[in-house]
């Protein structure tokens, strides 16, 4: 039974000490821990002695002579907290912690934890199984402002209960602020700043605090699902489904290379060896390989293209001079070092030659290159050079060279990242950030993506990016093509390894995309590069626009913590793992 007191009108329950007295005879050695910090420890036998729990009923007694009490059994509040209530009601097994600041009227159920550095000011009611983490704040009063001709402190203050539900989740560092309520069996992430009320099973984030979720969602493969998520699980299914089929549009038979895979139905001159490797990733995707050729096969098909004195990789359908000495300048070739390079992964194989004309640029050269890169006025070109330099060295690196070095390239990266935008490039007065972020993608992409190196200004990045998203000359309803969206969520999937910095605004932007791309997919033909209706060539399905926009959707789906229900992962080009961490051959 548990023994009472009353103070100024409440009864004050508290434990009987000698209830549990055999099993604290019994306890360990050890000494107990300090309640003041570990409050959840009290009043366990192992944890507590009988002096401490008379000790901390001594202090519920003073704090009765104070202020309105009712302290129900189990009850710890530390004395280091600062209490200045006209009304402390604490359910059984609550807890405040050390340095707590309550202050008014604080109204807590049972079971329910204040850990150490809360605040909690006004009149605030929490309900049954409610933990709150450190260094949060509940504010229900306001100052008065509205009097320009008063100062602000004579206005006086207006208070608005916060009221919080059952079983909520308070992650540490959330501020509440006035006349909030939180329903029950929600979940409020750290950091969040919560304006308006939440509803319950919510999962609210960011500043302010907006709902990303319902927690009452039905499952499907262990990951919930509702709305936004069961679309993408729906997705998911069908290109699974149609992937082969898909592909299979796109055979031909070339005189010269033998079975391959053309980039649009009906236009021959859309012909490459791009084609063919993203029929292989979109396979890889589904864990597959595409029916045309064996994998041995395939991987002859690249390796017979590889040039033994540079180690480029020459397409047969492209005439370009193979005489000239700076091929890394062409972007044809340089970028076969992606197109052939990956496809040989993905099929278990490797370039036959070593990537010689790496060996062009020694540290000083490959200096005086990046300074010469046109990052003013076309940072995609310039993303794209180091992009093909890094995929070339990639290559050297895993196949032939274990000691290749890259401190050369980081460190000048590193050097030349401007701290106020995170690009390299600048924006243009006719095109906005569109070269600076698309050539931010390509650079980032090959370089810090590939050997998991950490971006220099992730925030500034992520600032940058999504001003970039809100141009409407890129992303308006008709304007939506695959480079433009995968150069935006690629920076902000990368950031987001970092810092969760701007990630409820970020979210809402990807899912307000997301549903529109999954609407634009065409039944048994996959994507155009271009998201819109018409004969233009670019809108045209074809084996880039589907393997790129799939892409993008998972992108978009892991950034939202969703992409399992896709069922599938990009691979190659747009994969997600770090190919070689940097230092490991």
């Amino acid at each position: 039974m548990s023994r009472g007191f009353r103070g100024r009108g409440f009864v004050i329950d508290s434990l009987d000490p000698f209830a549990t007295l055999p099993a604290i005879v019994t306890r360990p050695a050890a000494p107990p821990l300090n309640h003041d910090y570990n409050p959840w420890t009290y009043p366990a036998p192992e944890h507590t002695t009988p002096e401490q729990i008379e000790a901390q009923l001594q202090y519920q007694r003073e704090l009765a002579e104070r202020c309105d009490t009712h302290f129900s059994s189990g009850v710890f509040i530390s004395p280091l907290a600062a209490l200045f209530c006209r009304n402390l009601t604490l359910g059984e097994n609550s807890y405040i912690a050390a340095y707590c600041y309550v202050t008014d009227e604080l109204l807590m159920g049972s079971n329910c934890s204040m850990n150490v550095h809360c605040v909690s000011r006004g009149a605030v009611q929490i309900g049954n199984d409610v933990r709150i983490g450190a260094y949060s704040a509940f504010i229900a009063v306001n100052h008065r402002f509205d009097d320009t001709g008063v100062p602000i402190r004579r206005q006086g203050i207006e208070e608005k209960p916060i009221r919080i539900g059952d079983n909520v989740w308070i992650g540490s560092n959330v501020t509440i602020l006035a006349g909030v309520s939180i329903g029950s069996h929600s979940v409020i992430g750290a950091g969040a700043v919560v304006t308006r009320d939440v509803s319950e099973y919510s999962i609210a984030v960011g500043n302010p605090a907006r709902v990303i979720r319902n927690r009452r969602t039905k499952k499907s493969g262990g990951v919930a699902t509702t709305g936004l998520e069961e679309e993408v699980a729906s997705f998911g299914k069908k290109a699974a489904e149609q992937w082969q089929d898909i592909i299979g549009r796109f055979e031909f038979d070339d005189p010269k290379m033998g079975p391959c895979y053309q980039g649009k139905v009906g236009i021959p001159n859309d012909r490459s060896l791009r084609r063919t490797a993203d029929a292989i990733e979109i396979a890889a995707m589904f864990g597959s390989l595409p029916p045309l050729r064996s994998r041995e096969e395939f991987a002859g098909f690249f390796q017979q293209v590889q040039d033994p004195e540079t180690g480029i990789f020459f397409d047969p359908w492209v005439d370009e001079n193979r005489g000239d000495s700076k091929r890394l300048e062409c972007r044809t070739s340089a970028y076969n070092f992606l197109t052939a390079g990956y496809a040989l992964e993905l099929l278990n194989a490797s370039p036959l030659y070593p990537i010689a004309i790496l060996g062009h640029l020694p540290p000083p050269e490959l200096i005086d290159k990046l300074n010469s890169l046109p990052w003013h006025d076309a940072a995609w070109g310039a993303g794209a050079w180091i992009d093909h330099y890094a995929t070339a060295a990639y290559l050297q690196k895993k196949y032939f060279q274990p000691d290749f070095a890259l401190e050369t390239l980081f460190g000048w990266l590193q050097l030349h990242a401007d701290s106020f935008s995170g690009m390299w490039g600048r924006p243009l007065p006719d095109q906005g950030w569109l070269q600076a972020v698309n050539g931010f993608y390509r650079m980032t992409r090959g370089a810090h993506a590939q050997f998991g190196i950490p971006l220099p200004h992730p925030e500034r990045t992520i600032d940058t990016v999504l001003a970039h998203a809100s141009d409407i000359r890129y992303f308006g309803e008709s304007r939506k093509n695959a480079c433009n969206f995968l150069d935006v969520i690629h920076p902000l999937w990368l950031c987001a390894n970092q810092t969760d910095y701007r990630k409820a605004e970020a979210s809402a932007w990807v899912r307000e995309q997301l549903r529109t791309i999954l609407k634009k997919w065409r039944e048994g033909e996959g994507f155009g590069f271009i998201l819109e209706s018409g004969n233009a060539p670019q809108a045209q399905a074809s084996l880039q626009g589907t393997e790129m926009w799939l892409s993008i959707i998972f992108l978009m789906g892991d950034y939202l913590g969703i992409s399992s229900l896709l069922g599938y992962q990009p691979q190659g080009v747009h994969r997600i793992k770090i190919g070689l961490p940097l230092g490991q051959g």
